[in-house]
């Protein structure tokens, strides 16, 4: 069990939470779900971020049929593919940038919702300025009505200073 921005040592678990815009048109299996996303997860602009990415979950608004997604998480703003089209990430930009993955199924019915959650990640990161970057690809043929139908959470484990 972890406990939003509790210090630790030089440790502090933190949560962050966002919103990534996903098309509103039917996808196709292993398709783009969104593109590289911003996700701050350090005030800290001139020190950067190191840690550990403990554990990702997702909620379907939309609750459509349980999907596999697959996050990937980016020290930099790469070029990772177009929403709802394949991934087009460079050879470069992937050995470079990318810094793991993670699948999340969104399996759990919870009435208006599917929730999906994985935990037990030890994806270590470490980025110059205070944003890691996020990406994702569908395992299913979702059709969202709204671009804001899916909420991300990522589980941190920062070193001290952030």
């Amino acid at each position: 069990m972890s406990y939003s921005n509790v210090s630790i040592g030089n440790f502090r678990t933190k949560i962050v939470r966002f919103t990534p815009v996903v098309d509103t048109s039917a996808y196709t299996a292993n398709d783009v779900l969104f593109p590289t996303t911003a996700v701050t997860v350090s005030t800290n602009t001139t020190a950067g971020a190191r840690g550990t990415i403990l554990a990702a979950s997702i909620i379907d608004r939309e609750d459509t049929a349980s999907q596999s997604i697959t996050l990937y998480f980016f020290n930099a703003n790469v070029t990772f593919g177009t929403a709802n089209s394949a991934p087009s990430i460079s050879d470069d930009d992937a050995s470079n940038a990318l810094i793991g993955s993670c699948t999340v199924t969104t399996s759990t019915d919870l009435g208006a919702f599917k929730y999906g959650e994985t935990s037990g990640l030890a994806i270590p990161f470490e980025v110059t300025g205070p944003t890691i970057w996020v990406a994702a690809t569908t395992g299913g043929t979702p059709d969202f009505a709204n671009a804001d139908d899916i909420r991300v959470r990522l589980s941190l484990q920062l070193e001290s200073p952030v």
